[in-house]
């Protein structure tokens, strides 16, 4: 049994920003899948907002963790955060001026995606910051429940007031709910961190970072699990507004619950996270989730769907918190921020990938088929892994 980190009185009160944090940022990408359906009926569009919103961490994600290694984290995040609730407000103007185009709703993607680059490493950061080494794998996998806890809060109140009052009042929602995080950051007290191996040349202080990842063979081993499951797991659910209303006629109400629904097996499995250790579960669940997908795609009935996606949702968080602790717990802090940075490239940078490349081959074939074919390829990738580090992951 692992020590709860809900019990350091200092991460409770991260959590509990966490929590309606986390909340918003599901309300901003249902709103930014349903607007690119909405507006353009097309898999592709949809899979293209989602790789705007996901890529440019693969770009900026290694400088934002070299700040994040080398700044106060503290207040660079609170700094972040204005910022995004900046940018969720002049979007739900322009969108409530009828002013909003696919083109702007691209630009908008790419700086939100911007944006969230930034914040990542330093959240990832600032969580080893507020607990001990021994509650450091509760406090992940707590963030994890948190994390997919929103995702049946915030797809749920996007869907009631989109439903109700329309997109535009959904984003100013979203807007709104980052506030009461920055309050809480400025009030939560962090360990001082060591930066005794951060120089203030940005670059060099980059390729060090590389380097310390590329002397541990593990921690490699772990970034390149984190881009399969990205990849070929991930990537499916950026397509959800297409599935929704193309594939189950359900609408944003459809979306809503997908969305909730791999959630909702997210939560479970942050829960068993926060009782085993991760290592002894990731293989399990990577090996499953391949199988999962490719009966997703050959689903015509949406219950079954729900079900299928909630398992999904389920496995993927096994294996994406599962790997980002291993890495957490694998990483000294002065190296923390960079090397957190590096596994959001793998991590993110998969997801859009994945969903670019399904919403384009969606173009070819339907995208039942391009599913299809994401479970065979995720099958296939898992047991090249294996194969090649069946040595070191040998579960004993």
């Amino acid at each position: 049994m692992l020590p709860s980190a809900l019990k350091n009185p200092n991460y409770a009160r991260y959590a509990v920003g966490s929590l309606i944090n986390t909340s918003s940022f599901w309300v901003q990408r249902l709103c930014f899948g349903w607007l690119s359906w909405e507006m353009t009926h097309s898999e592709f569009w949809v899979g293209l907002i989602a790789f705007l919103l996901f890529f440019p961490i693969v770009i900026f994600g290694p400088l934002f963790g070299v700040m994040a290694d080398l700044v106060d984290r503290q207040r660079a995040a609170i700094i972040v955060l204005i910022v995004s609730a900046l940018l969720t407000v002049s979007l739900a103007i322009l969108q409530l001026t009828s002013l909003l185009t696919i083109t702007s709703l691209c630009l908008y993607a790419a700086a939100t995606g911007l944006v969230t680059s930034a914040y990542s490493p330093l959240r990832m950061a600032m969580i080893a910051s507020l607990v001990s080494r021994a509650e450091l794998p509760s406090a992940v996998a707590t963030g994890a429940i948190i994390f997919n806890l929103s995702r049946l809060t915030g797809p749920a109140l996007a869907g009631l007031i989109i439903s109700t009052y329309g997109v535009g009042y959904a984003l100013f929602t979203g807007a709104l709910m980052i506030v009461p995080m920055t309050i809480i950051l400025g009030k939560v007290t962090f360990h001082p961190s060591s930066t005794t191996s951060v120089s203030q040349n940005g670059f060099r202080s980059l390729i060090d970072g590389f380097g310390y990842v590329s002397r541990n063979s593990k921690l490699i081993g772990y970034l390149i699990l984190s881009a399969v499951i990205s990849l070929f797991g991930r990537g499916i659910l950026e397509l959800f507004p297409a599935f929704a209303d193309g594939v189950y006629d359900k609408g944003s109400t459809g979306l809503a619950i997908l969305t909730a629904s791999a959630g909702v097996g997210a939560i479970f499995a942050g829960l068993v996270l926060s009782i085993f250790r991760a290592e002894k579960i990731i293989r399990a669940a990577l090996g499953t989730l391949g199988i999962l997908i490719v009966l997703f795609g050959m689903t015509t009935r949406f219950d079954i769907a729900v079900l299928l996606i909630s398992l999904i949702g389920f496995c993927i968080t096994i294996c994406g918190v599962g790997t980002q602790t291993m890495v957490q717990l694998l990483v000294t802090d002065d190296y923390r921020g960079r090397v957190m940075s590096i596994w959001g490239v793998m991590g993110f940078g998969g997801t859009a990938l994945g969903g670019l490349l399904i919403g384009v081959i969606s173009t070819w074939v339907s995208l039942s088929n391009a599913t299809l074919l994401s479970g065979i390829a995720c099958i296939v990738a898992t047991a090249i892994f294996f194969f090649v580090y069946k040595d070191q992951y040998n579960e004993r």
